[in-house]
């Protein structure tokens, strides 16, 4: 039998240890004790536009399709819905932010929100902001 080490028990180790389980491979996990890791500053917030310049991540739609069946196994071996589908406000910093969120894969925009509909909900942007459909694993 194969065994592979995996370094690192955070979102994608963690997934790629039960990937290789599930392929009949022996693994063992080592977890450093850091207290900056990208599991924990991402939170389980799973973004399709990042950053000033809303980029999306290459394969993001491949790989939100794999995590998507991924955990689809574990939600019925666990009985527990693990990864969920979330609205995300961004607030536009601009308007060139704002016609770059409108450029963007309609699969993930929502809705556009105007100044005033931010301001109800108590939100300052002067440019408005989008309803954008990410995701957040509950890794409770």
């Amino acid at each position: 039998m194969k065994s592979i080490l995996v370094v690192g028990h955070g979102l994608a180790g963690a997934i790629l240890a039960h990937t290789l389980i599930d392929r009949g491979i022996n693994v063992t996990c080592v977890e450093g004790e850091l207290k900056h890791t990208a599991s924990r500053i991402a939170a389980g917030l799973i973004n399709p536009f990042i950053g000033p310049k809303l980029n999306t991540p290459k394969d993001y739609n491949s790989s939100i399709n794999a995590n998507n069946e991924f955990f689809g196994r574990i939600r019925k071996q666990y009985n527990k819905q693990f990864l969920h589908s979330i609205d995300l406000v961004r607030i536009f910093q601009n308007p060139g932010q704002k016609e770059r969120w409108h450029s963007l894969s309609p699969q993930y925009r929502k809705q556009e929100l105007s100044s005033y509909d931010c301001k109800k909900h108590e939100l300052l942007a002067q440019y408005g902001g989008g309803i954008t459909r990410a995701y957040k694993l509950d890794s409770t």
